[in-house]
């Protein structure tokens, strides 16, 4: 019973804290704080997929079938595009914000001028690169007729869709959820409809300029919210912060370039891996698109879980900054076992509904059973993984992330040769290697976690020497 009283009387600290959240907010217990962010995420998410889903539906209706998928491979073109160019500086800003916004307002202030100047070059780069390279890149594809004019429409998007990148970051390390979760959908509505305005007036070209036109609307609005809640915390964005910014250059090396690196590790290697299935034979389409069909349900057991994990990265940033690091690992042992009881609830129903989901999707798919039982079982794995990766975002270490993407990597390539040479099924030879590479992540991940949270904090560079360390004597020992 007292159990149960504790439980209604958090979910009612959670409620009246998302009603009035500037009365609440800074006395709110981290528990209670980290449930309100969930509770806003998770449904500012869902309503912008049903506004994307709207969307997608009156887009498809308008462009039909081989335009619609022209806008679709220009739209995704444009999200590579921006990965390459954006530096990871969403994260970036929201790691950093969330560290400092408490300690050194001043730092803080200069790493987003910092993160606005880099995007804006390096978009403006990319935009120019895009521009001049459409004719070759449309060569690629000899049916497609007139995608270099669409690639030229699409390239003065790319620096505001990195600026909206970044300010969401910002948001999200400033905790301000209820603006994101109006953010979300609202943004959808305004790019949704401009493209759809467009596709009317102007067909396939107008779709793709009215979509810019509402990446811009996007950026303008989501710009004004973040103006707004920095100056609720009392940081203001000058221009000596822009002069000044340079100074905190060593925060692109340091965190930046080897998240953006990891990114490109995981996308290529992907790739390589799909490419490798394809080239197997006859057949190597049949077995991706087996293999397609469980990941489609892995993914969908681990939403929750990635939501909640992605949501860690602020709170844990800022426990690291104030130096809580032991709240921090508790923190962190919570989630992950959290999302391990998301993750195994959600395995176990996959494994039980499994021979009624192959059903689902009619003849040629019966082999997609194993696949999807094999892939379930790295859903526990995968949990406790992005957990444990937010937290060594929050510690900083996005060189150890790259080190330990590549092995993980190096280990789906190992165990996919072993099963060709096997004589495995190509689909079931990859959900295997990535399974187990989940679990020998997961080990080599608690191995660091366990020897180094906490250790070398003072020497981190990200955290100002000047600051009080409440839980000192607890650093020094947590080995």
């Amino acid at each position: 019973m007292n159990i149960w009283k504790k439980v209604v009387n958090r979910v009612r600290e959670i409620v009246r804290l998302i009603i009035r959240p500037s009365q609440k907010e800074k006395r709110a217990s981290l528990t209670t704080r980290f449930g309100r962010a969930a509770i806003l995420s998770v449904g500012g998410t869902v309503a912008s997929r049903l506004v994307a889903l709207a969307v997608g539906i009156l887009m498809a209706r308008r462009l039909q079938v081989s335009g619609f998928g022209e806008f679709n491979f220009i739209q995704n073109s444009l999200g590579l595009a921006m990965t390459l160019c954006g530096l990871s500086m969403g994260s970036t800003a929201t790691r950093y914000v969330a560290l400092l916004r408490d300690t050194d307002s001043k730092r803080c202030t200069r790493i987003i001028a910092l993160g606005e100047s880099s995007v804006v070059v390096l978009g403006l780069l990319g935009s120019i690169a895009l521009w001049l390279a459409a004719e070759p890149l449309s060569s690629a594809f000899p049916h497609q007729h007139g995608i270099d004019r669409l690639f030229r429409y699409a390239a003065p998007s790319i620096p505001f869709g990195l600026l909206n990148g970044l300010q969401t970051g910002v948001l999200i390390g400033l905790e301000r959820f209820i603006l994101l979760a109006w953010l979300q959908p609202v943004g959808g509505l305004i790019t949704g409809g401009a493209s759809i305005v467009g596709a009317y007036t102007g067909n396939l070209p107008g779709a793709v300029q009215g979509w810019v036109w509402g990446v811009v609307a996007s950026w303008l609005l989501t710009a004004v919210a973040m103006r707004a809640a920095l100056r609720r915390h009392s940081i203001t964005i000058g221009a000596q912060s822009y002069r000044s910014c340079l100074r905190e250059q060593a925060v692109l090396w340091q965190y930046s370039f080897p998240a953006t690196l990891q990114s490109i590790i995981s996308m290529g290697s992907a790739w390589a891996a799909q490419a490798l299935i394809l080239r197997t034979g006859e057949k190597g389409a049949s077995e991706w698109g087996i293999y397609t069909v469980a990941q489609q349900w892995r993914w969908a057991a681990l939403y929750i879980p990635l939501v909640l994990s992605n949501l860690s990265l602020p709170f844990l940033a800022n426990l690291y900054g104030r130096g809580e690091v032991r709240r921090m690992r508790n923190f962190a042992r919570y989630q992950i076992s959290m999302n391990a009881g998301f993750g195994a609830l959600a395995m176990v129903a996959i494994l039980i509904l499994s021979p009624w989901i192959v059903a689902l999707y009619g003849k040629g798919y019966e082999n997609a059973r194993a696949c999807i039982m094999i892939l379930a079982a790295s859903i526990v794995f995968a949990t406790s993984n992005s957990v444990i990766r937010q937290q060594l975002l929050g510690l900083g270490r996005t060189w150890t992330l790259v080190g330990l993407s590549i092995s993980y990597w190096a280990m789906i390539f190992a165990f996919l040769l072993w099963g060709f040479h096997m004589a495995w099924s190509p689909s079931v030879a990859y959900a295997t290697a990535v399974s187990i590479s989940e679990a020998g992540l997961t080990a080599l991940m608690f191995i660091f976690w366990k020897k180094r949270i906490g250790v070398d904090r003072i020497a981190d560079q990200s955290i100002p020497s000047s600051m009080p360390s409440p839980d000192a004597p607890t650093v020094s020992t947590m080995e």
